[in-house]
């Protein structure tokens, strides 16, 4: 997109090595700049700077009423930015009709983001309503209560936690597993004396937990982390490479963590495949120290 405003400006995949190799704090402008600024002068999402994003939305103003191209301005880019002042930046919401500047709203949208969230939380909650007669209808059949929830969107599954007081601890909110906790509710509802950590022991006391389960070990995945964690410095130094074959039986997350013991420039946002790589090259650059040490020593030696 930005090559209709500068031919100069970079590829997708050159503009995702240079933010790559950005330093901490800074980010690539892929706009008229083309170099490395603070993050602050970037609007969050966008590729190029809030100078150059106020630029190309006037150019795109004068261009849809017919008083410049694209060729105009790659010609001649300070015609426009001279007369900056009197092409207006702001825009009127269809909805709140009140007038805002141009990043309250999304791309060619009439509609501020603050009026678009609000209509689609109304238009969620008015869904939801029709659906709860089809939950009350299915509570007593499991099989088809899971599939009426596993068709709904994460949106409405959100608002089905919160319309029956389900506590959903908020790492834990990802649709699959709000799903098992709605499962658990109605299983809970239709014996209440059944054990509500899981392991189905009919108890005496309605709708509580058995001893067994309020002491029981994490799940094994976590266990898994928690060791992960506390052993990553054995693990560091009882390897030498980092192959493809580790980083397979290894999480991202886990990966992540290697990068942060050895302060290797590595952000959570970025790909499995991106750590691994640094972590390989990392372990590549030590070897070959440690080969050239080792050659260096002989050499002392035999002189």
């Amino acid at each position: 997109m930005y090559k209709n405003y500068n031919l100069s400006s970079l590829s997708l995949n050159e503009y995702l090595k240079k933010n790559k190799n950005a330093e901490t704090g800074f980010r690539f402008c892929n706009g008229m700049c083309l170099k490395y600024l603070p993050e602050e002068k970037f609007f969050e999402g966008k590729g190029n700077c809030k100078d150059c994003y106020y630029l190309f939305l006037k150019v795109k103003k004068l261009i849809d009423n017919n008083q410049t191209t694209y060729e105009k301005f790659r010609e001649n880019p300070s015609a426009v930015i001279i007369e900056k002042i009197e092409i207006p930046l702001n825009r009127v919401c269809k909805t709140c009709e009140e007038e805002l500047s141009l990043e309250k709203f999304e791309a060619s949208r009439k509609e501020c983001i603050k009026c678009r969230r609000k209509k689609k939380k109304t238009n969620y909650e008015e869904q939801f309503k029709e659906y709860i007669p089809a939950i009350e209808t299915c509570k007593k059949n499991i099989e088809s209560l899971k599939n009426l929830f596993r068709g709904m969107n994460a949106d409405l599954v959100k608002l089905a936690i919160s319309h029956y007081q389900i506590t959903v601890p908020h790492p834990e909110r990802k649709k699959d597993i709000m799903i098992t906790y709605l499962i658990n509710h109605f299983e809970s509802l239709l014996n209440p004396k059944i054990c509500l950590g899981g392991c189905g022991h009919e108890l005496e006391e309605e709708f509580s937990v058995c001893d067994e389960c309020k002491i029981k070990n994490k799940p094994l995945r976590e266990e898994k982390k928690v060791q992960f964690e506390e052993n990553i410095d054995d693990f560091i130094k009882s390897i030498d490479e980092f192959t493809d074959e580790m980083a397979c039986k290894l999480t991202k997350q886990q990966c992540f963590l290697i990068t942060q013991k050895l302060d290797i420039k590595c952000y959570v946002s970025n790909k499995k495949t991106v750590i691994v790589e640094k972590l390989k090259e990392y372990f590549d650059n030590k070897k070959k120290k440690t080969l050239n040490a080792i050659n260096n020593k002989k050499i002392l030696v035999e002189n």
